[in-house]
């Protein structure tokens, strides 16, 4: 059987394979997320790009979650890299690693069109800094007295240090949307972030995003 990838340690530790291992790995914690869980986060977080890829991309993920399943029965599976091995076995526990990771492609497969509500299913810390990662990075700055006086000021020396390459301005403007329109009142956005972002306040939310779009408007 020929190599998977000629790359491993691009594939292995940096791929989202791994960070469907590092889930299952967690998922041995009761007090963390159940596996099933943080899978079907996982496809909320690729649907909501609104991408025709995102779908294509799970499929992907899964047929290589079972190649990679058949190649534990190879020799080569002896040439990847120890670290990957390792957190193979601590994922799939006292079970087979193939027929964990098989497992894990029908998981994957059996969710690809479930995009579980928030009411539902409640954000994880890890689904949080995934999808407003920008959110987190940009709101840090704001309060901690370093950048301006005020965080109306804070707000506009972040936004124009990225000028004039505002693709990520871009960006962050719709992350703060989406959290505006996800969230709609300080309590419940305060209850979804108070365990990844634990600062984020609703009005730093919006004053932030005034200054994206006053920054739009005006050069762009």
């Amino acid at each position: 059987m020929p190599a998977v990838m000629d790359h491993p340690n691009e594939l292995f530790a940096y791929s989202l394979v791994t960070r469907l291992l590092d889930s299952a790995v967690w998922a041995h914690n009761p007090t963390l997320p159940r596996l099933e869980d943080e899978l079907r986060r996982f496809v909320r977080v690729m649907h909501s790009s609104r991408s025709h890829l995102a779908l294509n991309l799970l499929m992907t993920t899964a047929s290589l979650l079972d190649l990679l399943a058949d190649e534990t029965a190879t020799p080569v599976f002896a040439t990847r890299p120890a670290e990957y091995r390792a957190k193979l076995a601590r994922a799939a526990g006292d079970e087979p690693v193939a027929d964990f990771l098989h497992a894990l492609a029908a998981l994957l497969r059996e969710h690809r069109y479930d995009v579980p509500t928030l009411a539902e299913l409640p954000m994880s810390q890890r689904e949080a800094l995934l999808r407003f990662d920008l959110t987190a990075s940009y709101t840090s700055s704001l309060r901690d007295g370093v950048m301006g006086g005020t965080v109306e000021e804070a707000c506009d020396e972040l936004v124009a240090m990225n000028h004039p390459d505002c693709e990520e301005l871009a960006e962050l403007g719709g992350e703060l949307q989406r959290v505006l329109l996800m969230f709609p009142s300080a309590d419940r956005l305060a209850a979804a972030f108070a365990a990844s972002i634990p600062a984020l306040r609703r009005d730093d939310v919006e004053l932030l995003l005034d200054a994206v779009r006053a920054h739009f408007v005006r050069w762009h």
